[in-house]
């Protein structure tokens, strides 16, 4: 699914005590019933992160909903093998048909 981390409810918490917004006002804003930390246990669509970011005149979370990053849980497979890569001259470079940034 396209959604950002769930972590990011701890920025839409802190944004609420900045704003003096209770959690009640800010989830009828949003337009749900309240549902006391419910809301805060899933990780949030970008449409549903978009609707918070401008209740909270939040550009940084706005930023979130529209850029092309997808997030993935990366899962722990255990030890293995890693390659790393670098081309002299550049920080970019082109692997089986991806654009890569390889920069320090």
């Amino acid at each position: 699914m396209d959604t950002i981390p769930e972590e990011i409810w701890e920025t839409v918490r802190a944004l609420l005590t900045t704003r003096a917004m209770s959690h009640r006002q800010f989830q009828s804003a949003m337009g749900s019933e309240f549902c006391g930390s419910a809301m805060y246990k899933r990780s949030p669509s970008r449409t549903r992160l978009a609707r918070a970011a401008a209740i909270l005149d939040a550009p940084e979370l706005a930023m979130l909903c529209t850029n092309d990053v997808f997030w993935d849980r990366i899962t722990d497979l255990g030890e293995q093998d890693v390659f790393s890569v670098s081309v002299a001259g550049t920080d970019n470079l082109v692997a089986d048909s991806v654009s890569v940034y390889a920069g320090v």
